[in-house]
């Protein structure tokens, strides 16, 4: 039988002898800690939860006897199947429309098959690596919101192929967290967590099922953990972000953390992803120009706060590498950014003394309102510079005007800017960008519909090659006989751009063409960048 009901009560204490405590202690030492995989997307957790299963299965099918054809035994008995726990508002069941491949093993054929958030643990079931899925869809599920998520379930999977439909709805089991705190596995577990059982039916307080998910979850000794953030499908940045810092907090066991980031560029999963992004958009200083805020892919991990980013080092997490190279990648673009987070919280005190606001009060509103409160001014003098541009000390800065989607206006200050006088070249910046001769003069009538993006950046630094950046992070400056072409990293963001499309877009913008940056007589600096974006408030 799968399942048994547990009295949750107090174990005895027993006292054990010294030698055998000396024992355990020392196999502890040579334990190897659980892997835990952090990802904003939950589809992540696919080819993370399939090797860590497969193994799995492996081994159990390695010690049977009498096994003819290992396929055959693999497919048909369940016995050597672990079971997934899904908290989870969504059932992430979806039938698959591709009909999967399987290698001579009985295993998927990556190549053959591509997974999404909504799809990826019922992949799992179909392919016999997971042998039942136990979907704690939320705290505390009352009979009519039990019996809605029950239906939903089962109109998702009317459309799956043949066989498949029974197969899902036999091995579903929906439960809330009260069931599942009362139940006993004899399958080996597997646990995964997505943040968006906190936005549907989570109990009077969120913060405290964080609290409870998070205590239950380190109790547990499963296979592997993984656990998604969700965001497209939260409803406040600042919300998802304490409830993670929360769980990180909560969870006190020894385990070596995974960070997949997303990729650069990153694509539409599902239609949740278009709503989601289309919401971001619509609703930009809720949810993308606040302290807390939303990017797509690896922009989201960039731009987390500072505590998270400070709790994920603490806890040593690294870059995943099995969703592969390209995720790597752009996940060790993030760790390291991290690391450099003490020079990014410099730069940030010195734009806070110069706007004279503490940490509490909110950078980019402050320099937003003072950019458009200029844009009008008549300003003609370029303020007196600090230091010569390129020189080490150097800062500059950048005011853009843009609409929701369309550019309308920008001037940058490479460098020498004194950030104890950073009103005056704001003023300078955002009165010259108001008028900037590429686009027509912004009218007086289009400020509802406009917003501000402030970016500051820190000393150039010749770069090594042309990669060797980090898109977000960083502004560029490209060199070309005798010309100076400035974009700034929060371009990166605003498009989505990979390091390819910010190289293309930059080139584009010195008149190079697409392919300039591949110039021999090129010369490209960075600048370590903070980006700033307000949207126009008449109040």
């Amino acid at each position: 039988m799968l399942l048994k009901q547990k009295f949750m009560g107090r174990k005895p204490l027993y006292v054990l002898p010294l030698f055998i405590l000396l024992a355990t202690g020392c196999s502890k030492q040579n334990e190897k800690h659980p892997e835990i995989l952090l990802s904003d997307r939950h589809s992540a957790s696919y080819e993370w939860v399939y090797e860590v299963a497969k193994k799995y299965v492996q081994n159990k099918l390695s010690q049977k006897t009498n096994v003819h054809k290992q396929t055959q035994f693999y497919r048909n008995h369940g016995d050597v199947l672990p079971t997934l726990v899904l908290l989870d508002y969504h059932h992430d069941v979806m039938p698959d429309q591709n009909y999967a491949t399987f290698d001579e093993e009985g295993f998927v054929d990556f190549d053959k098959k591509s997974v999404n958030s909504a799809d990826w643990a019922g992949m799992l079931l179909e392919q016999r690596l997971i042998g039942k899925i136990i979907w704690a869809s939320g705290r505390d599920l009352l009979l009519p919101n039990r019996n809605s998520r029950a239906n939903w379930f089962d109109r998702s999977v009317t459309k799956a192929a043949p066989g498949v439909k029974e197969y899902e709805k036999d091995h579903v089991q929906l439960m809330d967290f009260h069931d599942l705190i009362k139940a006993e596995f004899e399958e080996p577990l597997i646990i995964t967590l997505d943040f968006d059982i906190f936005t549907r039916n989570p109990g009077p307080d969120p913060d405290s099922f964080c609290r409870e998910l998070a205590d239950w979850i380190q109790n547990q000794s499963p296979l592997t953990f993984t656990m998604c953030l969700s965001s497209v499908y939260q409803d406040s940045p600042a919300d998802l972000w304490r409830w993670l810092k929360i769980f990180l907090a909560e969870y006190k066991k020894p385990a070596e953390w995974k960070l997949c980031s997303g990729l650069y560029g990153e694509k539409i999963e599902t239609n949740d992803d278009f709503v989601g992004w289309m919401r971001w958009n619509d609703e930009q200083n809720f949810f993308k120009n606040g302290k807390e805020c939303f990017w797509p892919g690896p922009y989201l991990w960039f731009n987390a706060p500072a505590y998270i980013a400070k709790a994920l080092v603490e806890k040593q997490i690294s870059a995943d590498e099995r969703n592969g190279p390209a995720h790597y990648a752009a996940t060790q673009d993030v760790l390291k950014s991290w690391e450099a987070l003490a020079e990014r919280t410099e730069l940030e005190s010195k734009i806070r003394a110069g706007l004279g606001v503490d940490e509490n009060q909110n950078v980019g509103k402050k320099l937003g309102e003072m950019a458009f409160s200029h844009m009008f001014d008549n300003v003609r003098t370029i303020p007196l510079q600090s230091c010569e541009s390129m020189s080490p000390q150097s800062t500059g800065i950048a005011v853009r005007f843009r609409t929701k989607n369309t550019d309308r206006g920008c001037l940058s200050l490479y460098g020498g800017v004194d950030l104890l006088n950073l009103e005056q070249n704001i003023a300078f910046c955002a009165s010259e960008a108001a008028k900037d001769p590429r686009y027509s003069a912004i009218a007086a009538e289009e400020l509802s519909d406009l917003f501000a993006n402030v970016s500051v950046f820190g000393r150039w630094k010749k770069m090594n090659e042309a990669f060797d950046f980090c898109p977000g992070q960083d502004s560029l400056l490209l060199e070309f006989a005798e010309n100076r072409t400035l974009l700034q990293g929060a371009v990166a963001m605003e498009r989505n751009y990979s390091r390819e499309d910010f190289l293309t877009r930059l080139s584009l913008k010195a008149g190079l063409g697409p392919y300039g940056w591949k110039k021999k007589d090129c010369v490209l600096y960075k600048a370590q960048s903070l980006s700033y974006f307000y949207g126009y408030c008449k109040n």
